[in-house]
């Protein structure tokens, strides 16, 4: 190799590691600001950690009851049905209850009015909620896939059949995730973050009993099956009903996180796409102040009466 194409290969290479150090800044800053914080949390360490303990304790329990029969018969199926549950209650649980918690931190530290001195609008701060909440369940995905890929080599279950299972997580995931980000905007109080707080889990655990069933009938009969033709077509319904339910929580959500004005104290200020005014909300727990006069009017002022002696 030449030193011409040597220094050209070494240019090449320092252009691509600067646009890779910049990377990161090229982001939505919320994904960023919000996944930094989700990998710092203890929350996070401690349910990444409880989930791998879990699928290695079972994988291990599992083993060993079924030891005699494991050589010679398909064991997959139930591993995997085994894995798929574990998977579905950080899913169906941790992640939109992650969601509702920074979603409702923005009302109670009242960040959102901050926000408004930023090129930050409502798109950007919903997509960086939402794609990290699809990034924390990633991990979670990275953390019991090789016990999926074992049950695999077990025999009983296909490879189409965990990857549609795979494909059925990750919808529902999406589903509880639009559902506690929206509840999070709509926790604005102390009363309001309770009940939201309780709706968050009570989603979670219709998602979850769902998604166990779909995923228990799924890996048992195959993706061929006349019961998972069935399944599936049941499964496009769904889709169908939920399609504009999930319209209406991101626009529940959109409308919650309209930008404040913060110069403006006494009102709320509601805001388009394109920056502009569109309403005037007045906020009672704001300090209410006099609005100018016109030029060359003065406030009026209490007649004095003079002093007598």
């Amino acid at each position: 190799m030449s030193s011409g194409s040597l220094r050209q290969w070494l240019q090449w290479g320092m252009g691509d590691a600067e646009n890779l150090a910049d990377f990161p800044d090229r982001w939505n800053p919320m994904f960023v600001r919000e996944l930094r914080r989700m990998l710092k949390s203890r929350s996070f360490s401690i349910t990444f950690l409880l989930l791998l303990i879990t699928c290695w304790g079972a994988a291990v329990y599992l083993v060993l009851t079924y030891q005699d029969s494991i050589s010679y018969s398909e064991s997959g199926p139930m591993f995997s049905r085994c894995f798929f549950t574990i998977l579905a209650f950080p899913l169906c649980f941790v992640v939109p209850m992650t969601l509702f918690a920074a979603a409702a931190e923005e009302h109670s530290d009242n960040t959102l009015e901050v926000l408004t001195i930023t090129t930050l609008d409502t798109s950007k701060i919903l997509n960086g909620y939402f794609w990290m909440g699809m990034a924390h369940a990633g991990i979670y995905y990275c953390a019991v896939v090789p016990f999926a890929c074992f049950s695999y080599l077990l025999g009983g279950v296909g490879l189409l059949d965990l990857v549609a299972s795979l494909g059925f997580t990750v919808f529902f995931t999406a589903i509880v995730a639009c559902w506690g980000l929206m509840l999070g905007a709509c926790a604005s109080g102390p009363i309001k973050r309770a009940f939201c707080s309780f709706l968050t889990i009570g989603g979670g655990v219709i998602c979850f009993t769902i998604l166990t069933s779909v995923l228990f009938l799924l890996i048992g009969t195959g993706i061929f099956s006349s019961d998972s033709i069935s399944l599936l077509g049941g499964l496009v319904c769904f889709l169908v009903f939920t399609a504009p339910i999930l319209a209406i929580v991101t626009g529940i959500a959109r409308q919650q996180f309209q930008l404040v004005d913060p110069i403006i104290k006494p009102y709320r200020v509601q805001l388009d796409d394109q920056g502009n005014v569109t309403k005037f909300i007045a906020r009672y727990n704001a300090l209410q102040v006099r609005p100018p006069l016109p030029s060359g009017k003065f406030p009026m002022t209490a007649p004095r009466t003079n002093e007598t002696s």
